[in-house]
């Protein structure tokens, strides 16, 4: 085989690859096919009663060439009713904080089907479920002015999808705790595990149920972990992240004896918040 054909061999390859590895959205709030939380929904009569809070969104893959991002979120089981529509992220961007529709100055917005510029949460009718997408698109290009989704669609490079789902009968609270603790789930999975689900499962420990190490620094948020038999918790006390792990299945302690007496900080929840895009404001 001579040098051309190895170069044409290994451009093709590369090419593949690049086409295999399409962008992955997720958020610290939901899993993929999960529930939209109720933070998330518009509020609107009895029909749903939420905060119209942007969620958090993370993205990874990125594709050589993105000049800028453009993100929207669609009900496709409501005719393709645009809920948020912004372009113009720029190409270094990684993920967007929580209500970001409103905090944060870095793109520019549309407006959606209801005609008001920025985000409208959720708010499906009963009693079917509805799927909303959060479609990231990489863009070989900026816009000067709005573009529509046939020209999105044109500069696109590569882009990945988010699904959560929603019906007037959903009901999942959502905090910056289970944000936290989701976001830990899907990043030390092998430890963190079974993970909770939709942000469910939170309990607060009380003097009288709290593991030993605890108790010093009651009353604690925290999630159990049957698997490993962690515990990660934030101390109402203090507002700093720790976890108790008898086990020592995390390798924190020297020895297990000593990760059964003691519990270790991992630092402040305020520091884990914003590493996992969590509103430290919520």
């Amino acid at each position: 085989m001579n040098i051309r054909n190895i170069l044409t061999v290994t451009a093709l390859g590369l090419i593949s690859c690049h086409a295999l590895a399409r962008i992955t959205v997720t958020s610290p709030a939901f899993s993929n096919n999960g529930t939209l939380p109720n933070e998330f929904t518009y509020s609107y009569s009895n029909q749903c009663s939420g905060a119209n809070m942007s969620p958090p969104l993370n993205w990874s893959n990125v594709p050589v060439g993105t000049r800028s991002f453009a993100i929207m979120n669609v009900d496709v089981d409501g005719g393709n009713y645009l809920h948020w529509k912004i372009w113009n992220i720029d190409a270094s961007t990684t993920g967007l904080p929580l209500n970001a529709a409103v905090i944060s100055s870095g793109f520019q917005q549309g407006r959606n089907s209801s005609a008001t510029v920025g985000y409208e949460g959720a708010c499906p009718p009963a009693p079917n479920n509805h799927r909303y997408t959060f479609t990231v698109y990489a863009l070989n290009t900026t816009f000067t002015s709005e573009p529509s989704l046939a020209e999105i669609t044109a500069a696109t490079i590569d882009s990945g999808v988010l699904q959560a789902n929603r019906s007037a009968s959903s009901n999942v609270s959502w905090t910056k705790d289970d944000c936290l603790f989701s976001w830990g789930e899907r990043n030390y999975a092998s430890l963190l595990t079974p993970a909770s689900v939709d942000g469910a499962g939170s309990s607060t420990i009380s003097a009288a149920n709290t593991p030993a190490p605890f108790n010093v620094l009651g009353p604690f948020t925290y999630r159990y972990y049957a698997n490993t038999g962690i515990y990660v918790g934030v101390s109402r006390v203090d507002n700093n992240l720790y976890i108790y792990d008898p086990q020592n299945a995390s390798g924190l302690f020297a020895t297990k004896a000593a990760a059964a007496a003691d519990i270790y900080k991992l630092g402040t929840e305020a520091t884990w918040l914003i590493n996992s895009l969590c509103s430290a404001t919520k």
